[in-house]
């Protein structure tokens, strides 16, 4: 069984463990934009990043117990937010290359905030706004805590020529928007979603299937509203539905074994 701290180090490694890995070098290098912004290319950055993250990999396997595993996350792991200027520096002197914009997608998920993330944004509205691989900027933004996210998204959706694009920027509005209880607002750019841009691939399928599904759980699945009926078995092996015991205090416990 994992100590709470393994636990807890466990989720805090999940950006580790999802960057693909390459050999080690020293882990208190972040390599800074200064020096090694000219010679610098997107892949780089990304596979300094990789390096860095096996190095400390290496160390926080061998640690000893959970009180060097803890002081190891403190003072070696890597950060993302060491690279964003790097990544950042290479977007403004690339402004041709498709990889400036994967650069910028990298700052606008590692920052989600403050200067670094609003010049990314300007960036992405102005000079890049043309270009046809912005969906991944407009996922990331769902989640940021900026203001100017949103801004920008109502920009990428206003401006982009490529429908696809919009249609990412108009459901991600609508997410955006979900996710801070402004229910009708969200419920109106899902709507357009379905109107507008329902046949766009998505990963849940395709947009029209995912603002369905958002609509839903607004509409049907809100603190508030009737529980949709549900149909099982309870610990004994009898069915039963949900609906049978409406009129009576019910507490449903969702669990799983990942």
């Amino acid at each position: 069984m994992r100590t709470p701290f393994a636990a807890r180090a466990a989720l805090s490694l999940g950006l580790f463990l999802a960057t693909p890995l390459a050999p080690a070098f020293a882990v208190d290098d972040p390599v800074p934009a200064s020096s090694k912004a000219t010679a610098d290319t997107y892949e780089k950055i990304d596979k300094d990043f990789s390096q860095a993250q096996q190095a400390f990999m290496q160390l926080y396997q061998a640690a000893k117990d959970d009180a060097e595993r803890q002081k190891l996350v403190e003072e070696k792991a890597p950060k993302p937010e060491q690279y964003v200027p790097r990544y950042l520096a290479f977007a403004r002197s690339h402004p041709d290359a498709q990889t400036a914009v994967d650069a910028l997608a990298r700052v606008v998920n590692y920052t989600r905030g403050g200067e670094d993330f609003r010049q990314a944004l300007d960036l992405i509205t102005t000079r890049f706004i043309q270009n046809q691989h912005l969906d991944e900027v407009c996922q990331s933004l769902v989640y940021a805590g900026d203001p100017s996210a949103r801004a920008a998204l109502v920009t990428i959706l206003e401006k982009s020529p490529h429908r696809a694009v919009q249609g990412a920027a108009c459901f991600a509005l609508g997410a955006y928007d979900m996710n801070r209880d402004k229910t009708a607002d969200a419920e109106k750019r899902f709507e357009e979603v379905i109107e507008k841009y329902a046949d766009v691939p998505h990963w849940r399928g395709t947009l029209g299937e995912s603002a369905k599904l958002q609509l839903h759980e607004i509409r049907d699945l809100a603190v508030g509203k009737t529980a949709p009926d549900i149909e099982g078995e309870d610990v004994e092996g009898h069915k039963f539905k949900l609906s049978e015991y409406r009129g009576k205090v019910v507490v449903l416990d969702f669990c799983g074994d990942w």
